[in-house]
């Protein structure tokens, strides 16, 4: 048995990444912090239906002191995150985080050039990990791996960013300790103001990435704003959030590259709302768009608030933002 093991609670990894050659790079590299797969570290599949039976028959075997669950390519991190917590919460285990193999080499052709569905997959990706770790670095374009640092950072700020090499050199005491200091330091950022104490936004980053939020207190005209769709601007690369409609209804926004995923929810006569299942948002978008309609989110119901953030590249902020106000309704419906 090695020096690491065994460990109360049990310290559980998720491994996520597009390939099985990703994410068995990453085992590797955890391997090699001093991990024997033969008696101290378990490895897991990674459905969020048998996660915690799994976890279950782990927990049972007293000399196990780290458990990798592996996500493959159809997996959800966040639905194996939902399955795994209820097992920290209880103290079983502790819950050190994400882990996402990025291969830096092809990113940028998979997420521009590959179908909706392989671009949404590595937004969800980076967007639930705690750790992005960063393969085949030295075989990419400086530029290109420059570019999915500052990506990584505009989508995900808690996360921490190293690379393949480096990991493999840590012990897990290290690698927690990095990963809390990036969430630490995300936290703890400044937001820039300008002379009248609003924040400051579109701004181009070190990267070369520009991001901003946009919110409204007042209900937003629904043709027009969906209309926005029809003409998506190319430079957006991610936007989510949730839009309350004059109509009384509210939808919650996901868009990755040139999709949007929308989920809504109308009012009943109470004033109250509900979330539904029966979409009918068939938008013409054209040759290069498409619709995706994902599963019902949680989201805060009954207020006229709407918020959406933005990231991209070289996005027109003024113009995009010229056309969320246009779409504010001055004469809110009686309640």
């Amino acid at each position: 048995m090695s020096e690491h093991a065994p460990l109360d609670p049990l310290a559980i990894l998720l491994v996520s990444g597009r390939t099985a050659e990703l994410r068995g790079s990453l085992i590797d590299a955890i391997q090699a912090m001093g991990y024997d797969a033969d008696r101290d570290l378990a490895i897991i599949p990674g459905t969020a239906e048998t996660v915690a039976a799994d976890l279950d028959r782990v927990l049972a075997l007293e000399e196990i002191a780290l458990a990798v669950i592996e996500l493959d390519g159809d997996d959800d991190p966040a639905l194996v995150l939902d399955a795994v917590e209820p097992l920290v919460e209880d103290e079983a285990a502790v819950l050190l985080g994400v882990l996402a193999a990025l291969g830096a080499a092809g990113f940028w052709t998979e997420f521009r050039e590959g179908d909706a569905g392989t671009a949404r997959q590595l937004v969800a990706e980076i967007e639930s990990a705690s750790l992005v770790v960063i393969a085949d670095g030295a075989a990419a374009d400086a530029e290109a791996l420059r570019a999915l640092e500052g990506f990584v950072h505009n989508l995900n700020p808690g996360a921490a960013v190293l690379r393949l090499e480096a990991l493999a050199g840590m012990t897990v005491p290290e690698l927690a300790e990095a990963m809390a200091e990036a969430e630490a330091t995300a936290s703890g950022m400044d937001v820039a103001t300008d002379e009248d104490d609003e924040p400051l936004a579109g701004e181009v980053d070190a990267w070369g990435f520009n991001s901003f939020t946009w919110s409204t207190e007042t209900r937003l005209e629904r043709s027009r704003f969906m209309a926005l769709f029809e003409n998506w601007p190319s430079e957006v690369l991610r936007a989510h959030g949730v839009a309350r409609f004059a109509d009384g209804a509210t939808v919650v926004l996901s868009v990755v590259r040139d999709t949007v995923a929308i989920d809504e929810y109308d009012g009943d006569d109470d004033g109250h709302q509900h979330g539904h299942d029966d979409h009918d948002h068939d938008h013409d978008h054209g040759d290069d768009h498409e619709v995706e309609l994902d599963g019902d989110e949680d989201v805060d119901l009954g207020e006229d608030a709407s918020e959406i953030a933005f990231v991209g590249a070289g996005m027109p902020v003024a113009a995009l933002v010229a056309w969320l106000d246009a779409c504010q309704v001055e004469d809110q419906p009686a309640s």
